[in-house]
């Protein structure tokens, strides 16, 4: 799952938070007897179908997936009424059991669990915004956690409980195994790289610096050389 959360942390809405990427990640993975898997994915026991590639077969057992923006939040429409559906999807069958409890269209809570029935994750949504999260490895211990709201808080572990990452204030932080700063790099609200980056060595002398001007690299300067 590693390869879902990295998308999760790159992928930064302008009003900084985290959008529902995660979510359709899950409903990917979590397909089990899809018949068409490009417009219909399987959770629990209702079939998720994109609005744009639905039939008019429509009927108790699927939800429509509405994308109703550029970005990756979802409304779930009753097939049936095209009013937005509110209910809990309990998932028991695929590899990443969980519960989506969703509430006037929009994802409200969403839980999944690992093969022994711990939790791997978990988040609190606002209209389909992630407003908190957590994330479990199967050991148990903290994978990630994030608050939300206007200025939300992300930080990333390793399987040793090191802290890796650390995302606030407009700013990517990462970190050496040894709890000292690898890299910092600020990013602007249109989620490119802006402004001036700094690269360290692992003894906390400054590497590199490089400034970026709205996602594109403007200076370079490297600044020490370890023997």
């Amino acid at each position: 799952m590693d390869f879902v959360f990295g998308i999760v942390v790159f992928v930064i809405k302008k009003a900084m938070r985290i959008n529902n990427l995660y979510l359709v990640c899950i409903l990917v993975i979590s397909t089990n007897c899809s018949i068409d898997k490009q417009s219909e994915f399987v959770i629990g026991n209702k079939h998720l179908v994109y609005t744009d590639l639905s039939d008019e077969s429509s009927n108790s057992d699927k939800l429509m997936v509405n994308f109703y923006t550029k970005g990756y939040e979802m409304q779930f429409l009753d097939p049936l009424t095209k009013e937005p559906y509110s209910g809990t999807i309990v998932d028991d069958q695929s590899l990443y059991k969980g519960r989506y409890s969703i509430e006037n269209g929009f994802m409200k809570e969403l839980i999944t669990y690992f093969e022994d029935g711990s939790p791997s994750y978990f988040a609190i949504y606002d209209e389909g915004q992630i407003e908190k999260m957590s994330s479990w490895y199967k050991d148990g211990s903290l994978r990630s956690k994030l608050s939300g709201g206007e200025n939300w808080v992300y930080s990333y572990y390793n399987s040793e409980n090191i802290q890796v990452m650390h995302i606030e204030d407009g700013i990517k932080t990462e970190y050496f195994d040894n709890g000292k700063i690898k890299t910092q790099v600020p990013f602007d609200h249109s989620n490119f790289y802006h402004g001036t980056a700094t690269a360290y060595y692992s003894d906390g002398s400054v590497k590199a610096e490089f400034v970026f001007q709205s996602g594109k690299l403007i200076n370079f300067k490297k600044l020490n050389s370890v023997m």
